[in-house]
């Protein structure tokens, strides 16, 4: 009898020690499992909010304006309700998962100031100048990513206002120009949504990206500040270069018409003075034909002298061909001058004739 109880408490122990390795398995794997999910749904939910983000700047390119927030998770967005924040406009966004519209999603809206991020308005105006160089500044009647940019940098110089969208340490506000967030796995903090935080709250306030994953907030978050989206864009170069083109190229033109002008007169100018070249050549050919022609006189009188004297004046025939000579070749050169010169004004007339072209062009640009 007594070994039979022997047995069976043996046996007893060794279910217990079995099932207490059992459930220490199963915790085990229970604790693996959720981190193991976890994981999952934290890449999941990077990569959906990179794809957002992804859709975002596509929208703002076709656009000129960031999305607004949408009511539901039908995910179309609601522009007639002012509100900064509400979930992700999948849907307006060209987004195909519908998932996307479990994002938290909120963009700064400031109309008393005309920074709505939210609308496309004609808000950039670029320094422009009249007929007369008088600069001005008129609205265009138009809105595109420079009014966007505009609109980015200024609410970038404005002071923080906790009543527009921001992000919160607890200490430090900062305004940005948008937030996603993502409610990560479970309802960390027990108030009965998967978001955590700031994210469950409806007003515009989010949790600053650098806070880190807690024991009571899982969610993940991503913004975009005035200056990092305006620097993506390269909005401060648009900005600077287009705000002053159509006055820059004014002034440029009116001094093209002005130098033009001037050209002209330097070419004609230049002209005159190849038409005096020409006269000068020519009095030279006149001077050297003339020097031949005495040359040649005084070769034929000495060799009539020569004739008279028997030969005692033979010298004197010598001293005249040599003259002959000298003139011939003051007479060549004298003409290869004036040729040159004649080709200089033709070269010159012609660059008098394309300039008068020239100077009304550049008036008329001006």
């Amino acid at each position: 009898m007594s070994a039979r109880r022997r047995i069976a408490g043996f046996s007893l122990l060794e279910v217990s020690v079995v099932l207490a390795v059992l459930g220490l398995l199963a915790v085990g794997f229970t604790a693996y499992w959720a981190s193991a999910e976890r994981a999952s749904v934290a890449r999941a939910q990077q990569q959906l909010m990179v794809r957002a983000e992804r859709a975002l700047v596509g929208f703002i390119y076709e656009t000129g304006r960031l999305p607004c927030p949408a009511p539901d998770h039908d995910g179309r967005e609601a522009c007639g309700d002012p509100a900064q924040k509400g979930l992700l406009p999948w849907r307006t966004l060209g987004l195909p998962t519908r998932a996307a519209g479990e994002l938290r999603y909120g963009v700064y809206r400031n109309p008393d100031q005309d920074l709505d991020l939210a609308r496309a308005a004609d808000r950039f105006n670029p320094l422009l100048t009249d007929a007369e160089g008088t600069p001005s500044e008129p609205p265009l009647g138009n809105a595109n990513m420079l009014d966007l940019c505009f609109a980015l940098d200024r609410a970038a110089a404005g002071d923080t206002d906790p009543a527009l969208l921001h992000t919160s340490t607890g200490g430090t506000d900062t305004n940005v120009a948008y937030a996603i967030a993502a409610p990560g796995l479970s309802d960390d903090d027990g108030d009965g949504s998967r978001f955590d935080g700031r994210q469950a709250s409806g007003e515009p306030v989010f949790d600053a990206p650098s806070r880190g994953a807690s024991a009571v907030n899982d969610d993940r978050v991503a913004t975009a500040s005035f200056d990092g989206l305006a620097g993506y864009f390269d909005c401060v170069e648009a900005l600077a270069a287009i705000g002053h083109t159509h006055f820059n190229a004014a002034n440029s033109a009116r001094m093209m018409a002005i130098t033009s002008a001037e050209y002209l007169e330097l070419l004609r100018l230049q002209l005159r003075q190849a038409e005096a070249s020409t006269v000068s050549a020519s009095a030279g050919v006149a001077a050297a034909a003339g020097g031949l022609a005495s040359g040649t006189a005084d070769t034929a009188l000495a060799i009539a002298q020569t004739i008279g004297s028997y030969g005692t004046l033979s010298p004197i025939i010598a001293a005249g061909v040599a003259s002959v000579v000298t003139n011939t070749s003051a007479t060549v050169t004298a003409a290869a001058g004036l040729g040159a010169a004649i080709a200089g004004v033709v070269e010159a007339e012609r660059r008098v004739e394309r300039a008068e072209k020239l100077v009304p062009d550049a008036v008329d640009l001006a």
